[in-house]
């Protein structure tokens, strides 16, 4: 302000709490923007709940890193309903959508400068061992689809794992877009997760991942046994079955939530004693079985539907970067340690 005073500028910051800027200027552009409805219901969520209880009573143009630190410090300590405090990356996802929220604010001269960067420093350190891996090898992959073949959601867990689609491409996939004679599936919609609600859209990530796969024998053998299940159940109950188009549904008949196929791989893979991964890693896991097989990475950036191979690429040079470790180790063993 003192700057601006001497330029000649100066007017006063116009009189905006947190919480007023938040909700009135800030979500609405997010909202006009068409941004992806998940970011969107995302920055909601942070905003109401994780941010405006904290800081949402102060002035904007009062607002202090120091201000910003404290609540940092104290939201990350809170104990969660899993009886643990919050998880460093939770509270820097919090942290980067508030800084996102306060650059807007400066370059609409709200306020002078973007006080969540000086708080970035204090931000909890993220532990290496408390992360998940990011990966299945071969093993690991034979064994869960070993392990998966009698669940009812069997076919889903093929295309997961042997065509490395996303989450919300396989709960979104429609009846139609089935062509199982001449082995292919179209990938047109996505069922994304919204506190909100589950919802289908109409068009999936973006231009590449609209796409056609080509199924293999068995995963297409694995999707006519799920539409002969899902007939047997439609029969079974009537007319209390949800109708509707999606090849995947839940027990009644109605769309699966995204959030079930999460719930439903977590409880599977502590089942079968395998290191525990986010269900998007077998995507990963996808990736890296494609370069075992000697597939491009062109290629199978086509296949899962990345824009172009860079990301497929960083995938397959974090995964190599990860095997010189074990070669190393292994190379260590047969030098010192006493094997013939």
């Amino acid at each position: 302000m003192l700057a601006d005073r001497a330029a000649g500028t100066a007017t006063g910051w116009p009189r905006h709490t947190v919480e007023e800027y938040l909700l009135d200027r800030w979500l609405p552009t997010k909202r006009s923007r068409r941004l992806e409805d998940t970011t969107v219901d995302d920055y909601e969520y942070e905003c109401r709940k994780r941010i405006i209880p904290y800081i949402g009573h102060h002035q904007l143009s009062e607002l202090r890193t120091a201000h910003v630190t404290d609540y940092l410090a104290r939201y990350s300590q809170e104990i969660t309903n899993r009886g643990k405090p919050r998880s460093p990356v939770s509270v820097e996802k919090t942290h980067r959508i508030l800084s996102v929220a306060l650059n807007d604010a400066v370059r609409w001269q709200l306020m002078a400068t973007n006080v969540a960067d000086g708080a970035k420093k204090d931000l909890p350190r993220q532990e290496q061992e408390d992360r998940e891996d990011d990966w299945w090898p071969r093993s690991d992959l034979l064994t869960w689809l070993e392990g998966i073949r009698e669940d009812r959601l069997y076919a889903l867990w093929m295309l997961y794992t042997t065509q490395g689609i996303r989450r919300g491409e396989g709960a979104g996939l429609l009846m139609q877009e089935l062509d199982l004679e001449n082995r292919t599936a179209n990938l047109f919609h996505s069922r994304v997760h919204l506190r909100s609600g589950p919802k289908t859209k109409d068009t999936v990530k973006n231009q590449a991942s609209r796409r056609t796969l080509r199924l293999g024998e068995q995963t297409t053998e694995a999707l006519r046994l799920q539409l002969e299940r899902r007939e047997e159940e439609r029969l079974a109950l009537g007319a209390r079955w949800h109708a509707g188009d999606h090849v995947f549904t839940g027990v009644k008949g109605g769309p699966i939530r995204p959030d079930r196929i999460t719930s439903e791989f977590r409880r599977l893979n502590d089942e079968l004693g395998l290191p525990r991964i986010k269900l998007h890693n077998l995507r990963h896991s996808f990736i890296t079985a494609a370069r075992d097989a000697g597939i491009d990475s062109r290629t199978t950036a086509e296949i899962v539907g990345h824009d172009g191979d860079e990301t497929t690429r960083r995938i397959y040079e974090r995964r190599v970067d990860r095997l010189h470790v074990e070669a190393t180790n292994l190379l260590e063993d047969y030098f010192f340690g006493g094997q013939e």
